[in-house]
This record gives structure tokens, sequence and C-alpha cells, in this order.
């Protein structure tokens, strides 16, 4: 068990850049863009982030969130080049980030609202991306997206919920659903605990 937890920690830890920001000012690592671009530099400045290529302004992006510590470099919609996330919130279900894919018709890094500011998390071995939500005690919810053809599809989500009923029972039901084809397939189990 633990060389799997090993192996796993060194490729999620390939896949990622990750910088903590010590004062306003501060460099990721390059990253490689491709022949046609090559190695890009990171900077951040208040709430504003610069990415240079040999020394020259590539892009300049204006984030949303003011005072951040932490960004990282992840691959999100696993086309092979890394993208821009902003970490803006970590809690128990996930993290938000405001994210920037890199477009690499354009040469830029382009928002991508259809992530941004969820509680997510990336799966690069399933290549998916994991949308969590959490309503109380009584209600947790993962869904499942892929990109095809560069658009974020849904995948499968489980839900689960718990409640009392008028007699004190305490309830737990299970909800599984999958696409097939056209179609989204349920599977619900509840039990009585």
């Amino acid at each position: 068990m633990v060389k799997y937890i090993f192996i796993l920690s060194i490729l999620v830890s390939c896949t990622t850049a990750v910088v903590k920001l010590k004062s306003s000012k501060s460099v990721l690592p390059k990253a490689f863009y491709g022949d046609e671009i090559g190695s890009l530099e990171f900077q951040s400045k208040k709430n504003l982030m610069y990415i240079t290529h040999r020394n020259q302004l590539f892009q300049k992006i204006k984030l949303q969130t003011v005072g951040f510590e932490v960004f990282e470099l992840i691959d999100w919609n696993f086309d092979g080049y890394k993208d821009l996330s902003i970490l803006k919130e970590i809690a128990s279900g996930g993290t938000v980030y405001e994210i920037w894919n890199f477009n690499k018709e354009k040469k830029q890094f382009v928002y991508n609202e259809e992530i941004s500011n969820n509680f997510i998390k990336v799966d690069t071995f399933q290549k998916q991306i994991i949308f969590y939500y959490r309503g109380g005690s009584g209600i947790e919810s993962w869904s499942y997206y892929k990109y095809k053809n560069d658009k974020l599809v849904f995948d499968s989500e489980k839900v689960l919920e718990s409640w009392i009923d008028q007699n004190t029972n305490v309830w737990k039901k299970t909800t599984i659903s999958k696409k097939v084809g056209d179609k989204v397939i349920q599977e619900i189990d509840s039990v009585m605990i």
C-alpha cells in the first residue's frame, strides 16, 4: 500500500508546479508551450499576472483574486499544455481556482468560466474533472466531467443523502447517474440504518 501512495505522489507532483508566494512578486518555474512558443515565465504583482517570453511581455492577466498566495500550472483540459490556476479557496471537498486554459491557436491563456470558482479536483488518470458539492451534513455530490472535442461534457455523478424520518430512523440514499450514449441512467439505493 505504501508503495502505491509514494508512486501516486510522484505522478501528481510531476503534473503540477506549485509556488507559495513569499512577497507580492514571485516567479514560477518555466513551462514549455511547444516549439513555436518555447518556455514562458509567470510573475505576479498585486492582482496582475505577467507572463513573459524571452523577457518580452507575452500576456497580462487581471485576476479576480486579490492577495492570492498560491498559483499552479495544471493541464485541466488534458490537451498537453499547462493551464494557469490561481488558488482561491481550500475546503474538505476540494479546491476553488480561477483557471485560464492555454489556447494553442490564439497562443494566449483564456479564462475558463465553466470550471473556475467551483470546488473541483483534477483526475489525471481518468482524465476528468470532479465537481464537489456539500449541502450541510445531509447531502454531498461528486459530478464527473470529461473533455470531448474541447468541450466539457457530463460523464457521471454520485449523490449521497441522509435524513431522519418521523420515527427517528436514519436513512441513507445513494444515487448514481451515468451517461450511456445520449441518455443518463440512474441507479438509486436507499437503506435504513
